[in-house]
C-alpha cells in the first residue's frame, strides 16, 4: 500500500501547474482580522466590511471582491486569518 499523497495539479485549456507552480496562479485573496469579520461575511455576503490590513481603509464585501476576480478569469479566493494585524 502506497502512502504517497497524490500531486494535485491545476489543469487549465493549453497547461497544466503542477504543486509548487501552482502558487502562481492569479488569485483574489482576502485577510480577516476578526471572528467578527468572519461571521458578518458569511451571514451576508453583501455587507461591506473593511477589509484593510494597513492604515488606508479597504471598504468592500465578499461579493464584491468574488466578483471582481470573476470579471479577471480567477478563478481562485485565498482566505487568511491573522489577528496579528
Amino acid at each position: 500500500m502506497s502512502n504517497r499523497v497524490p500531486e494535485d495539479v491545476y489543469r487549465g485549456d493549453l497547461i497544466s501547474y503542477p504543486g509548487p507552480w501552482a502558487f502562481q496562479i492569479p488569485h483574489a485573496g482576502i485577510i480577516l482580522v476578526s471572528d467578527h469579520e468572519l461571521t458578518d461575511m458569511v451571514e451576508n455576503p453583501d455587507k461591506i466590511l473593511n477589509l484593510s490590513t494597513g492604515f488606508q481603509p479597504r471598504m468592500t464585501s465578499l461579493r464584491e471582491i468574488c466578483e471582481s476576480a470573476e470579471k479577471r478569469g480567477i478563478r481562485t479566493l485565498k482566505l487568511a486569518f491573522d489577528h496579528f494585524f
